[in-house]
């Protein structure tokens, strides 16, 4: 049992470093290097320049009250 636990834990290892690498590799390719500045930038950019868009519903919907 645990020579199986070893074997299981190497697997996992290797297959969360391979998934964490594509999803790096994935993020950084050069043809997204424009999508990635523009994500970058939105922090800095001015509220009165990009205004949020208006809410359809509210926020927090109310419980139904019971009358009884």
């Amino acid at each position: 049992m645990e020579e199986f636990h070893a074997l299981i834990s190497q697997v996992w290892l290797l297959w969360f470093v391979a998934l964490f690498s594509g999803i790096g590799i994935w993020a950084y390719w050069p043809s997204r290097r424009r999508r990635l500045d523009e994500c970058a930038r939105i922090p800095l950019l001015d509220d009165a320049d990009h205004p949020l868009p208006e809410r359809r519903r509210p926020l927090r919907r109310t419980m139904p009250t019971m009358k009884g």
